[in-house]
């Protein structure tokens, strides 16, 4: 049994009205089982497990890119199910772990469920807070050889995490004191992302954004107040650490965001906010909230860009310099070292250093 791997983007699509099929699908002799599998060199709960899947057959790759409604759509517990074709030019498109809610359960034929906007489905943080959402694509052409064909499916998250923290802290008057690390979280990070496959570039748009913050509200301060935006619960850590002067602390932390290609960021400053009258796009960045002496600081570090199904592997922060007075204020390379790596979150390699 060969395996056959895809990765095809799934590619956006016009929204537009076209006649439903009726809910039945086509007699045929033909039969293929199509399994889901990921791969994962796994330190999170559940990044590689397929509970469910569910396959949309469409006529060709044609047909999924017009936006016609699928031929069948069929849905099983496990990673495998076995469904009908005719030509073996049909093209699929797998979703595992897709939550319930989507679709009709009661009918996979239905008319909806046919209809289902693949590319044009964004799926949230929370709608991940038990498993990873993952999706894949592909063909039938070797389906009559072998009658299996595996389609990789790929998550649709960014991984970020970080497994040490360092305090070397020699300004004055903090020198040599200790630092209590009370939390780690990512703000500008994207809290819904599309249905669709690895590869596919895909800009948010501000309503997908949690901790978006380049507004200055004249009722809130000089800063923006974070205490009342939106953090993701797969976005953030309570940590609850002291590290003494010299020491390091592992607090293997893993963060996960939506992906966000953005690489430019709004210089913060007062006068920045205030002349600020919209929302903008911003950098992601992972933020260490800190209490040194009583007195709260932030190292915010921003991300490089973000996409999906990747890893971005922090082995050590060092602490040099007091942080910020804001979680948006990004911290200079005076104030603290990071050494960052990105990685194939199923073990390839990927040359980027952050």
């Amino acid at each position: 049994m060969r395996p056959l791997l895809f990765t095809a983007a799934l590619l956006a699509v016009a929204c537009s009205v076209r006649p439903v099929p009726e809910a039945s699908p086509s007699p045929s002799d033909k039969t293929v089982t199509v399994k889901a599998f990921c791969t994962s060199t796994k330190t999170g709960p559940d990044e590689s497990t397929v509970s469910t899947i569910d396959v949309w057959m469409y006529g060709n790759l044609a047909a999924f890119q017009s936006g016609n409604p699928a031929i069948s759509h069929s849905r099983a517990d496990g990673t495998s199910l076995t469904i009908e074709y005719d030509t073996g030019d049909e093209y699929l498109v797998v979703v595992a772990n897709l939550p319930s809610h989507l679709i009709d359960v009661s009918d996979m034929f239905s008319p909806a469920n046919l209809a289902f906007d693949i590319p044009g489905t964004l799926i949230s943080l929370d709608d991940m807070s038990d498993e990873m959402v993952m999706s894949g694509a592909g063909d039938l052409s070797d389906a009559e050889d072998y009658g299996e064909v595996y389609i990789y499916v790929s998550r649709l998250v960014s991984k970020i995490s970080v497994t040490k923290v360092t305090n070397r802290i020699e300004e004055s008057p903090w020198a040599g004191k200790s630092v209590t690390l009370t939390g780690m979280y990512i703000i500008n990070g994207v809290g819904r992302m599309p249905l669709r496959s690895t590869g596919a570039g895909y800009t948010p748009s501000v309503s997908d954004f949690f901790n978006c913050s380049c507004m200055y509200s004249p009722s809130v301060g000089p800063f923006p107040d974070f205490g009342q935006m939106e953090i993701q619960s797969l976005a953030t850590a309570s940590v609850g650490a002291t590290i003494g002067y010299g020491d390091s602390f592992y607090p293997d932390v893993i963060l996960y965001t939506g992906p966000n290609q953005t690489t430019s960021t709004v210089s913060t400053n007062l006068s920045d906010l205030m002349g600020a009258t919209s929302w903008t796009t911003r950098r992601s960045r992972i933020v260490l909230q800190c209490s040194i002496d009583g007195k709260t600081c932030y190292y915010p570090i921003l991300l490089p860009a973000l996409y999906a199904n990747r890893w971005y592997r922090y082995s050590e922060i060092i602490l040099k310099h007091f942080g910020s007075d804001s979680p948006d204020t990004p911290v200079e390379f005076t104030q603290v070292w990071v050494a960052g790596e990105t990685v194939g979150w199923d073990g390839e390699i990927i040359s980027e250093t952050i």
